[in-house]
């Protein structure tokens, strides 16, 4: 069974990949996607294929931080059932533990962990996806998600001591401390 995705976890993808000189239409139909499935943002679309494009994009882009660029686009929580739901949460545990609980509505394919050692709050993401499909874009993407709406939920007390990623880092890294603080 194919792991979906809502389409709006892309949302930003069309306008940023404007903003670098290409044609978002030809790409999401170079991968298979429905540019309409994609603008509906209850609509479903394959995960692979997602990856698959944010990857394609950022290579023919030359731009190694499309990821991050896309998750800069989002201000808040987006305004679905979950969602709104999710706003109004006490903490940030329980956004991520509600999270984790409604997966199967709003990503399938992220999952997120949240451990605790003593006072370090440690909150892990992954992908799940094909053996071989690459993933850099799309981890990047949900972990600047992440970051957005934990900034958004906890305004000035949203500082993490680091991020971390298990793909290698881009060579110039002045976009992403910008961009995580």
């Amino acid at each position: 069974m194919q792991t979906m995705v809502r389409s709006s976890s892309m949302h930003g993808y069309f306008d940023v990949t404007r903003r670098l000189g290409l044609n978002p239409y030809e790409l999401v139909q170079e991968v298979g996607l429905d540019a309409v499935a994609m603008a509906n943002p209850d609509d479903r679309i394959p995960a692979d294929s997602a990856c698959r494009l944010l990857e394609i994009t950022a290579e023919r882009a030359s731009c190694p931080t499309l990821g991050l660029q896309i998750a800069q686009t989002r201000q808040q929580f987006g305004s679905g059932v979950v969602n709104i739901l999710l706003a109004h949460k006490r903490t940030l545990r329980d956004v991520l533990l509600a999270a984790a609980q409604y997966r199967h509505l709003l990503n399938e394919a992220l999952g997120i962990h949240v451990e605790t050692t003593g006072d370090t709050v440690t909150i892990r993401e992954e992908l799940i996806a094909e053996p071989g499909t690459r993933t850099v874009q799309a981890m990047e993407l949900a972990v600047g998600v992440l970051s957005r709406h934990s900034s958004a939920l906890l305004g000035a007390h949203w500082k993490p001591h680091s991020v971390h990623f298990t793909h290698l880092a881009p060579g110039d890294l002045v976009f992403h401390r910008r961009f995580f603080g």
